[in-house]
């Protein structure tokens, strides 16, 4: 149980096996750590396992566990302070939106990936548009070549879903630790 991709690697044989058709939905997933944790480190942990949920689990929905807390602990998008009205958004709140925001109603999921094994990529298509997350864990700046123009939104240290146009002669940066949605609209 300790090795999360193995159980789920599991539990999607076994469902295979004995509910071929059975959407699976993930609900009121947390990170389980105590402490606050507004930056990109539990906000890469939350990336990882949409990815891992999605990729692997091939899950048709996902939902995090609380939207606005008001605890010492790792669960909250946002945040609140009761005593004096005030919210603090989480980089966590920004990584589900690099996923929520871009990816249309109903896209379907299609196999993608890239020969840096660091990096976590997931692909997804509907109605000429593909979306593309692309999650770098690590400390070193990647790149990204589209073969046409796109927009790409980065959440990472310094921004928060920052869009910018990217035309197919240029090079994407993906940023060091990070979590960045490239949207390409087929003419």
């Amino acid at each position: 149980l300790n090795d999360r991709v193995a159980f789920i690697k599991r539990y999607r044989r076994w469902l295979d096996k004995h509910y071929p058709s059975l959407p699976v939905k993930m609900s009121e997933w947390c990170h389980m750590k105590g402490g606050k944790d507004t930056g990109m480190e539990s906000a890469l942990e939350t990336a990882r396992v949409i990815y891992e949920d999605i990729s692997i689990l091939n899950v048709t929905s996902w939902q995090h566990w609380i939207a606005c807390s008001i605890y010492d602990y790792c669960d909250g998008l946002i945040y609140i302070n009761p005593d004096d009205k005030s919210f603090e958004i989480t980089k966590r709140y920004y990584v589900t939106g690099n996923f929520s925001k871009y990816i249309p109603f109903g896209a379907m999921r299609f196999d993608a990936s890239c020969d840096d094994g660091d990096v976590m990529l997931l692909g997804f298509k509907k109605d000429g548009k593909t979306v593309l997350i692309i999650i770098n864990p690590t400390e070193k700046e990647k790149e990204f070549y589209p073969e046409c123009e796109c927009m790409v939104s980065v959440t990472d240290e310094k921004f928060s879903l920052a869009e910018k146009n990217i035309t197919k002669d240029e090079a994407a940066k993906i940023a060091p630790r990070s979590v960045t949605t490239v949207i390409i609209k087929e003419d």
